[in-house]
């Protein structure tokens, strides 16, 4: 069995992204471009985005282990 991959798309508190890496393999992708996320997404079984990342049906149609998005925030 392979590892979870997580990709963040947004910058998160350090604390959690250490919790996240107690638990899987953390992609930090907070300087991707659209393009460049689709293509990380691939073999991600999770996202985690803020309020920046559009996230759209080609994106998650191009993921095909993508499990869970997560948006990290407060207030909404």
């Amino acid at each position: 069995m392979s590892a979870v991959k997580i990709v963040v798309a947004e910058s998160i508190a350090d604390a959690g992204l250490e919790l996240l890496a107690a638990y899987a393999q953390v992609d930090l992708a907070t300087e991707a471009d659209h393009e460049e996320l689709t293509r990380r997404l691939r073999e991600a079984d999770a996202l985690v985005v803020r309020s920046a990342t559009q996230v759209d049906a080609r994106m998650i149609g191009a993921s095909p282990k993508l499990r869970v998005i997560g948006r990290a925030g407060i207030g909404v």
